[in-house]
């Protein structure tokens, strides 16, 4: 596993807007929450420079910009950081393929925003099999496929079976899969008159099997619906930090049944004294590390 993509998270989100003040503090809380080494943001509605110091003061800066063609297309790639390098492969208005370098490890990445127009989207299909053969190394794509490839991945709307069978024709040969997702299963929401619901998985992460073979632990989590249609997508590299709880520690009263029990407690007194909070500190770290070789 490339150890120094542990915490390299990417953040993805056909956003519908990135200049308007409900955009502005929506990227802001998610980036304050997850703290995404590199952002992708789509469907811009206008142009960088518009915003460049909002996200400046972020601390992001652009790795490849591809400017929407008025509210049409759009795919900003921003980064954070400085312990690792973006470098453009192939960009065109569906698709930007990076090139992700720290030290002497290397992956790809394709940053997509497929057209709404589906005979437009044929387009980057062929191009995602160009791309195919320029990346030498672990693949992987993140994004807006405006597809589905299954009836299972849509409700209230009419399945193409042509078109996700070109899908997935695609994948098969580009050698890609879709990689494990977490949290909602539909990306996309619309509601028609008020009346009729439309939900579809049209956001995703795909990655052949080397890219999953040096990141295994690796998994994509469909965050929720902010003011957009589309979810934020959270791709996490190196899965969850090994301390890291969504929750506060809870004490488990099963656990005083455990055969050790009376020695983890006593091993966490006898080295805090008389200072109780560093006693339950202790405890916590000590319990932790317990459970993780149950």
């Amino acid at each position: 596993m490339m150890n120094c993509f542990d915490d390299f998270i990417v953040l993805s989100w056909n956003v519908r807007g990135v200049a308007n003040a409900t955009s502005k503090r929506h990227c802001k809380e998610l980036i304050k929450k997850y703290h995404p080494s590199i952002c992708v943001l789509l469907e811009t509605h206008v142009q960088f420079g518009r915003v460049a110091s909002f996200w400046n003061r972020l601390g992001y800066f652009p790795a490849v910009i591809v400017e929407a063609n008025g509210h049409a297309g759009g795919i900003w790639v921003l980064r954070s950081g400085d312990n690792f390098s973006v470098s453009p492969v192939d960009v065109m208005a569906q698709c930007a393929t990076v090139e992700i370098k720290a030290g002497s490890h290397a992956w790809f990445m394709s940053l997509v925003y497929a057209s709404p127009i589906p005979s437009l989207r044929y387009q980057l299909w062929d191009r995602l099999i160009s791309v195919r053969t320029m990346v030498n190394g672990p693949w992987m794509l993140i994004g807006d496929f405006n597809e589905v490839l299954l009836p299972s991945e849509s409700i209230g709307g009419v399945f193409s079976h042509v078109r996700a069978g070109k899908f997935g024709e695609v994948l098969s040969a580009c050698n890609l899969a879709d990689l494990e997702a977490k949290g909602f299963k539909f990306t996309w929401h619309r509601h028609i008159q008020g009346v009729r619901h439309l939900a579809k998985k049209l956001d995703r992460a795909l990655v052949d099997l080397e890219w999953r073979d040096k990141f295994p632990e690796a998994f994509v989590e469909n965050l929720g619906r902010l003011h957009s249609d589309h979810h934020p997508i959270l791709l996490r590299c190196g899965g969850l930090p090994m301390f890291k709880r969504e929750r506060p520690f809870r004490f488990e009263v099963a656990w005083s049944t455990h055969k050790d029990y009376q020695e983890v407690v006593s091993g966490a007194w006898s080295v805090c004294g008389k200072d109780v909070l560093r006693g339950l500190d202790i405890l916590e770290m000590l319990i932790w590390g317990w459970m993780l070789f149950l």
